[in-house]
């Protein structure tokens, strides 16, 4: 199958037969402010705020059948004091402009993000792969976790799925008719927003106690740290909350296409292990960085890391890579767009 490559559309299509109707957008997208809307058909379709609503907005202008063609960005409006004046001279911010401009790549396409994806997905090597599926099967193992059958529960003992927070009443505990709404993957921090990793919330018993904690070798807890993130169209500005992390007894190595973290944090006041926690986590990052630009600086409360795209300009639909198939893709434009659209270039599906 191929992506229809007009704006607007995205289409999955048989190329040997392209026999469908196109629904697209011929202008540009036009990003003011917080609302978004297309140049086409503006007097049409009102700005919206959300861009998941943007991309819902379907095209203005029809075709007989779907391509495969890269299709070109209709030409700006003239506006005064641009690049170039009526006589065709190049204006005063001309040379600056093209200077600010000439590292900045063209926008992506929906063909062109999937196929990066894709690329990106076959150069995950055997031991990428392995890695993996061991941390699916720790998520799992997490997932599976029950209640010892001999736990003694507090009245009062908060669940400790995330998402439930219903506290036990005392009494007799009937687990079968427990019922435990929860959400099975991690939060996300990202750009000021929160929420959830896509995910169907799981219903079981209740997790008041939880199996004893495993120690690693040297006696340590297991932990999670939050992080967020938010990008430049020249890297990833990455932070991670350790607040007390000890450097000495960390490691956080970079390579091409992940980053890997085990740092040592201080035991919680209230914690009987007196060896510390450890946080293990890496990243399968949604494209390359350049590890020899690649940067990162700790502090007491955090540690903030600068991770330098490859591909410059290029906007990253997520921190990480996985199997679900993003249906746009977003990039930083060109310095001369950035006085009409905020800077921003989308191309839609």
């Amino acid at each position: 199958m191929t992506i229809c490559a007009r704006r607007g559309c995205g289409f999955d299509f048989d190329a040997s037969t392209k026999a469908s109707s196109c629904s697209y957008h011929p202008g540009r997208p036009v990003f003011r402010d917080q609302s978004k809307s297309w140049s086409c058909c503006a007097d049409i379709n009102k700005p919206v705020l959300d861009f998941d609503d943007f991309v819902a907005i379907k095209g203005c202008q029809t075709a007989p059948e779907h391509t495969d063609e890269k299709q070109p960005m209709p030409p700006e409006p003239n506006k005064a004091g641009g690049a170039e004046s009526v006589d065709g001279a190049a204006g005063p911010g001309a040379a600056a402009t093209k200077d600010r401009t000439e590292a900045i790549p063209a926008a992506l396409t929906g063909a062109s993000l999937q196929a990066a994806q894709n690329a990106q997905q076959a150069r995950v090597t055997a031991g990428g792969a392995a890695a993996g599926n061991a941390d699916a099967a720790a998520r799992q193992k997490e997932e599976d976790e029950e209640d010892p059958e001999d736990a003694v529960v507090a009245e009062g003992a908060e669940c400790k799925r995330t998402g439930c927070k219903t506290k036990f009443e005392g009494g007799s505990r009937q687990r079968s008719e427990e019922v435990c709404r929860y959400h099975p993957k991690p939060a996300i921090f990202h750009e000021g927003s929160k929420g959830y990793k896509p995910c169907t919330t799981s219903t079981k018993g209740h997790l008041y106690v939880g199996q004893p904690k495993q120690t690693g070798s040297a006696g340590e807890e297991p932990t999670e740290c939050r992080m967020d993130h938010y990008e430049t169209p020249a890297d990833i500005r990455l932070t991670v909350y350790a607040k007390g992390a000890d450097m000495d007894k960390s490691r956080i190595a970079m390579q091409d296409d992940s980053v890997h973290f085990s740092v040592w944090l201080p035991p919680l006041p209230t914690s009987s292990n007196t060896n510390g926690r450890r946080f293990e986590r890496k990243l399968a990052l949604f494209s390359d960085i350049d590890t020899a630009s690649s940067s990162y600086t700790v502090t007491k409360f955090k540690i903030d890391l600068i991770l330098v795209k490859r591909a410059k300009g290029v906007s990253w639909p997520s921190l990480e890579r996985s199997d679900r198939v993003f249906g746009y893709g977003v990039t930083f434009g060109r310095a001369q767009d950035a006085q009409t659209n905020g800077g921003v270039t989308a191309s839609g599906r």
